[in-house]
């Protein structure tokens, strides 16, 4: 069974490598995605971010994803204000949803039934 960051990277055409960085500006709240080229500037701003995007792509499904979205909750990183007060970090719900969507469309619906005569 493929990845989630695989099956993400084959909906959005993208290389493997470029998972991270791509669903990290998908899931900033839209005020953060405008300051993020000056927020990246600062070493390791998106640390935890990153952390956790990286760990929710290596699992094979979301059934972890409210471990994985607690840990992140928690990260020390995310008691600073400018991450806690100011939102200036993923959304675990954006994220989750971007990737729900992205894995549904890479799965496909399920077959239907065939009636029986």
């Amino acid at each position: 069974m493929r990845s989630i960051a695989e099956r993400y990277c084959s909906h959005h055409a993208l290389a493997e490598p470029a998972f991270a960085r791509h669903a990290l500006l998908r899931a900033l709240p839209l005020h953060a995605r405008l300051v993020y080229p000056l927020l990246r500037l600062v070493p390791d701003f998106f640390a935890a971010d990153l952390e956790f995007i990286r760990s929710v792509g290596r699992a094979h499904s979301l059934r972890d994803f409210a471990i994985d979205a607690a840990d992140f909750q928690q990260h020390p990183h995310n008691a600073r204000v400018t991450r806690r007060v100011l939102r200036l970090r993923v959304s675990s719900r954006k994220f989750r949803r971007q990737l729900s969507a992205a894995l549904s469309a890479t799965t496909g619906p399920a077959a239907p039934a065939q009636a029986s005569l």
